[in-house]
């Protein structure tokens, strides 16, 4: 059975024996600790994010004797592709629904609070920028 080689999943901060470890590392010549971790896929929790994360991961080695280390590139391109592509009409300056011309200013205000606006910060507002913030929140 050959040497056993394991990946750090954590984010940082994780120490062991004297020696700071970051997420991606790989160690070469693990401990007894980390190969336990790697096997039992022990999870520990980290204190910064509040979330339970494993601690390490076995590699397998190539025939070259080299580790699979992931392209920049691709994993780039993931994440591009992962992402929702979300269109936003520009706001226009001065240009606002026509219901909202004859409406007043008590009316504007609690369609901009059902729209999602609070409404101390509605009321501080003119009529014709009321106006085009609940247009744009429609748009939304």
């Amino acid at each position: 059975m050959g040497k056993k080689v394991v990946q750090i999943l954590f984010p940082t901060g994780l120490t062991h024996r004297g020696k700071i470890y970051s997420q991606g590392e790989i160690e070469l010549e693990p401990t007894a600790w980390l190969i336990e971790c790697a096997r039992d896929k022990i999870k520990q929790f980290h204190p910064d994010s509040s979330a339970w994360f494993r601690v390490c991961k076995f590699l397998k080695k190539r025939e070259d004797n080299s580790f699979p280390i992931p392209n920049v590139e691709e994993l780039d391109e993931d994440v591009v592709a992962d992402k929702r592509k979300t269109v936003v009409e520009k706001f226009v300056h001065g240009g606002f629904d026509d219901d909202l011309v004859d409406r007043e200013k008590f009316e504007l205000v609690v369609i901009a609070h059902t729209l999602g606006l609070k409404k101390p910060f509605a009321r501080t507002l003119n009529e014709d920028t009321l106006r085009q913030v609940i247009t744009y929140l429609r748009k939304l």
